[in-house]
């Protein structure tokens, strides 16, 4: 397998909201909760695996992008996100057409979430779901719509 390694903002790249995942620190929930965050700063790692297509601007099934960033809710860094996504294209396609499969954590001072979820960069989709968590978010789950610079969370009761 041949690997290629490139560390870049998010801001370049059309991925960027596709995986936001956070919510206020808190305690647990007492019912349905929405909120609207913002990406930070991030770190972010490309793993091109064969055919070789990111030089060209170009991803195919197989290739990863695992990164982790700062999430600002009202303008504070309220915690890091951490995600690692597999590329499910066929054919190699641009940044713009993309499609994958996304495993998120987002780490709080009081605890963890974590989501699964897909991305349709042609089509704009970029959604997940909450599926666990730890210390004031054990047992969440929830709703993640992203958009190119954040999220919608909403968790249930």
């Amino acid at each position: 397998m041949t690997r290629r390694t490139l560390l870049m903002p998010v801001a370049a790249l059309a991925v960027a909201g596709a995986v936001a995942l956070p919510i206020t620190a808190g305690s647990a929930q007492s019912g349905p909760r929405t909120f609207t965050v913002t990406n930070g700063k991030e770190t972010m790692f490309l793993d091109d695996v064969a055919p070789r297509t990111l030089k060209r601007g170009r991803l195919t099934m197989g290739d990863r992008i695992v990164s982790t960033q700062n999430v600002k809710i009202d303008g504070k860094v309220a915690g890091t996100l951490q995600f690692d996504t597999t590329i499910t294209n066929r054919k190699p396609q641009p940044w713009s057409r993309f499609t994958a499969m996304l495993r998120s954590t987002l780490v709080l001072k009081d605890g963890e979430l974590f989501g699964v979820g897909y991305v349709d960069a042609a089509r704009g989709k970029e959604r997940a779901t909450i599926v666990g968590g730890t210390g004031a978010y054990s047992g969440a789950t929830g709703t993640v719509v992203g958009s190119e610079n954040g999220a919608v969370i909403t968790l249930g009761s």
